[in-house]
């Protein structure tokens, strides 16, 4: 059988990649809570915190956090699917091993960060950014960012301690200045929310 030509692609643009905009490589990042035990072999529901849990590579190790209960296990398995993500430890084999993982957090070091590509960030890069409108006027602060299945939502809390959700997209995100510390919203598209 003869041999296919080779299709010719037209060259890429290589993409510029970047570390996280804050000095992390000692710390512990979380990259998601578990909820439920799944079945009967060790398998646990998590919600997870961006995409960091979909890029590791098991078997690795992790550490499980839950208040000040720090405890290093090795990741065996990460799945998705339809219902969700779920996870796999080595040192919890069954159901009611994996009972004690619930609410616990799954942490990682700093260092074990992939870099990530320009104008994306690490959501905890944007916990205690700065937060103004359009015209300049201030909001508040990024006190978490949540991870719901439609959208990524970041919470910002004013001076008087009310808490408000802005929805991490374009429309509403102007911009978000790692090296300054602030986020400007679309005063406009947000209207409803920031009254």
């Amino acid at each position: 059988m003869p041999k296919q030509p080779r299709q010719q692609h037209p060259p890429q643009r290589r993409q510029q990649l970047r570390k996280p905009a804050v000095n992390v490589d000692s710390e512990l990042i979380a990259i998601g809570s578990m909820r439920r035990p799944i079945g009967l072999d060790g398998l646990v529901a998590v919600s997870v915190f961006g995409e960091t849990l979909a890029r590791l590579s098991p078997p690795c190790e992790v550490v499980l956090s839950r208040d000040n209960d720090m405890m290093p296990a090795t990741l065996a398995e990460v799945r998705a699917d339809a219902r969700g993500w779920s996870c796999r430890f080595e040192q919890f084999g069954d159901r009611t091993a994996a009972e004690d993982l619930r609410d616990r957090l799954i942490m990682i070091k700093g260092s074990a960060l992939s870099p990530i590509s320009e104008n994306r960030y690490y959501h905890f890069e944007l916990a205690g950014m700065m937060v103004r409108t359009s015209s300049g006027r201030q909001i508040g602060t990024v006190a978490d960012v949540h991870n719901y299945p439609s959208v990524d939502a970041l919470e910002i809390v004013d001076r008087k301690g009310v808490s408000r959700l802005v929805p991490l997209i374009r429309t509403a995100v102007m911009s978000i200045d790692a090296k300054n510390r602030m986020i400007t919203v679309d005063e406009a598209t947000l209207e409803d929310v920031l009254l």
